[in-house]
């Protein structure tokens, strides 16, 4: 409100509302103070009712007007907040609103297949999915982490733009001790990460295998050459490399 008679006074007003601003943005509003009655006093400003998050600042006033400056983090609530300016000089207090509205800042998900199960040596697939949210239209690089010893990642393609799928492939050494592990899937977009959780199920290599060459015997004059023909025969379900070598020479 404002004064009457002929006392000093001032009248406060706040222009451009509403404003809408993207989360992690800023956005102004113009505040005028109009004197009245002579009215030369100092006015001190003041906001209240900002989303979580925010923070106002006022210019200092000139020519009757100063700017208020609502800056917003990415962590701001998305929702339509209605601020009280404040004007005070001495004991006059005088005030307006503004709306503001909080749109979400553009983000993406990430999900990975749950588990994979596989025999060491083998190679575990899994399919991650990049889900864009509020208009992101940002290139994701995505990584394994934490991820057992000896196995190796790779995704087929390695970067997603906005929404879509890779491919990871989990190749594990035949070394590797039986058992479940837990890793991670991190997708990665202009400082912003986002992690999803799997786990790999690693079974013992079963079966077995037999050798056999032919011929058992060979003869050879110094000097010359020969050869042997090895054969692997595997057995209850065998299906991993065998590593040869030969000794006795």
């Amino acid at each position: 409100g404002s004064g009457s008679g002929s006392t000093p006074d001032f009248t406060l007003a706040v222009g451009h509302s509403p404003q809408t601003v993207v989360a992690g943005h800023s956005t102004t509003y113009t505040v005028t103070i109009t004197a009245k009655n002579g009215f030369t006093g100092t006015v001190k400003l003041a906001a209240k009712g900002l989303p979580s998050g925010a923070t106002a600042s006022f210019s200092a006033i000139s020519a009757g007007s100063s700017t208020l400056t609502i800056a917003t983090t990415t962590s701001t609530t998305a929702a339509t907040s209605t601020l009280t300016i404040t004007g005070t000089s001495g004991t006059l207090t005088h005030t307006g609103t503004a709306s503001l509205v909080v749109t979400p800042a553009p983000d993406f998900s990430i999900a990975v297949t749950s588990s994979a199960s596989v025999v060491a040596g083998g190679t575990g697939t899994y399919s991650v999915t990049v889900t864009a949210l509020h208009g992101f239209t940002g290139t994701v690089t995505l990584s394994g982490t934490r991820l057992p010893t000896g196995v190796n990642g790779w995704f087929l393609p390695p970067t997603v733009a906005g929404t879509g799928t890779s491919v990871m492939n989990l190749v594990t050494p035949s070394t590797l001790t039986a058992s479940t592990y837990n890793f991670s899937v991190s997708g990665i977009s202009n400082g912003v990460t986002h992690t999803a959780s799997s786990s790999l199920s690693v079974t013992a290599p079963s079966g077995s295998f037999t050798l056999s060459t032919e011929p058992v015997e060979q003869t050879v004059t110094v000097g010359g050459a020969t050869g042997y023909q090895i054969t692997v025969t595997p057995s209850s379900g065998f299906t991993q490399d065998v590593a040869l070598s030969l000794n006795g020479l």
